[in-house]
């Protein structure tokens, strides 16, 4: 048997010889080796794998099936949260032309479950479709999302569909819980003194650590490794910060480890138990990063009162899609905007509805992440108290500067002022 394999992930080196430690493949497709000549070195490993069935294909009249797959290489360039620059931009762009018009049962059946009723884009594909494509992977088994691309029967994909969505909501819920207890640990055990914090949550399931290694990355902005128990050993998942190459420190400290993998921004890996601690002193003596690396910097593209934000501004801004990682959409700023009441929606109560007053005017603004950032800094700044005031609509004398996305909300079709940072 000829046996090819595809990857987009860094190749480790022997620490001794610096040599690559490849399979022992006939083939090893993958775009960060040292003798890579292919032109751009970020696509994901969909992606990679795309490239190769379409030059297998070449000279076919094989149209409509690359088609479809190129939708799939897609929404993984998405949801792997590669740049969304130079090839991957195009593969994203052309994807979400066909995703539109997708003859594909399951995947029009997820959309319209899911009530996407407006144009998919790479926002829809990274918090709503493909969450729901990757929860069968996490708490049952990944093939049902492979069975729902290839369901013929509507019936049949209408079915996998919704157990897709039902199977998310129940990752939600186990999420929230795995990382109330990881931020529960590291503030009660005092990690926060350490730059890189690694924290073994006991009942978190392994199929969710790298979600939870995202969301303590994000509330604290350091990089963030999250280990589970696996059987007779520790499995990790890693999520990183600019300047922190995750991938390089783990093979740095190979010795302690079983296996490991992975790029810049997130990993994996596993060890026994007994290395746990030998490992979290071995990564925090190595790191390099100051106090400054660890303020996440965040560039604004101009300061916008809310009453200058119009439709057709949003729909000229919107001729940018897709946007997404290192290829950000228009981040607008506010300063003095005076919060007026906040209504807390949302299964996990992150989500906060907010009224606020600019220029004499009132509107409605939303934080999908309260707690890593109105609610955060509005307890910092004022109490907690002020917090609850809102809550009740009562509050007074609270004021913020904000970063803010203005977007259109397709199904009330009105603007929307979507908070991305505030002080």
């Amino acid at each position: 048997m000829t046996v090819i394999v595809t990857d987009h992930h860094d190749v480790p080196l022997d620490n001794e010889t610096g040599q690559e430690l490849l399979p022992p493949a006939d083939a090893v497709v993958d775009l960060k080796r040292k003798d890579n000549m292919y032109p751009w070195r970020e696509l994901c490993g969909a992606a990679v794998a795309y490239r190769l069935i379409e030059a297998l294909f070449e000279g076919r009249e094989e149209s409509a099936f690359l088609d479809e797959l190129l939708s799939m290489a897609a929404v993984a360039t998405v949801c792997d949260v590669v740049p969304l620059q130079s090839e991957n931009r195009i593969i994203v762009s052309r994807g979400l032309e066909l995703i539109q018009n997708s003859t594909n049962k399951g995947l029009s059946s997820l959309i319209r479950q899911l009530d996407l009723n407006r144009e998919v884009d790479s926002g829809c594909i990274g918090f709503r479709i493909g969450p729901c494509i990757n929860a069968a992977g996490r708490l049952r088994d990944a093939s049902t999302g492979v069975e729902l691309m290839l369901a013929e029967d509507q019936k049949e994909a209408d079915a996998i569909a919704a157990h897709l969505i039902e199977l998310n909501e129940e990752r939600k819920d186990i999420t929230a819980r795995a990382t109330e207890q990881a931020v529960k640990q590291i503030e009660e055990e005092g990690y926060l003194d350490q730059n890189v914090l690694v924290v073994f949550v006991e009942e978190c399931p392994e199929s969710v650590a790298g979600i939870v290694a995202g969301r303590i990355k994000e509330k604290y902005y350091r990089p963030t490794m999250i280990l589970t128990r696996s059987g007779d050993h520790l499995k990790g998942s890693g999520r990183s910060i600019p300047g922190y190459h995750m991938q390089q420190e783990l093979n740095a400290c190979a010795s302690l480890l079983l296996e490991y993998g992975g790029h810049a921004m997130a990993a994996g890996f596993s060890l026994k138990e007994e290395k746990l601690e030998s490992l979290r002193d071995a990564l925090n003596e190595r790191c390099r990063l100051t106090p400054k690396d660890l303020i996440e910097k965040i560039t604004i593209d101009r300061e916008v009162a809310l009453a200058e934000v119009s439709g057709n501004l949003v729909r000229e801004l919107n001729l940018l899609q897709p946007v997404g990682e290192q290829n950000k959409g228009a981040l607008f700023a506010k300063r003095g905007l005076e919060i007026l009441s906040v209504k807390i929606r949302g299964k996990e109560g992150q989500v906060g509805s907010f009224m606020v007053r600019d220029q004499g005017r009132r509107y409605n603004l939303v934080d999908f992440q309260i707690d890593q950032c109105m609610k955060k800094e509005i307890c910092a700044k004022y109490s907690e108290v002020v917090w609850e005031s809102l809550e009740q609509g009562n509050a007074s004398g609270c004021v913020m500067d904000i970063i803010y996305i203005p977007r259109i909300n397709e199904r009330y079709g009105e603007l929307q002022y979507t908070i991305v940072d505030c002080r």
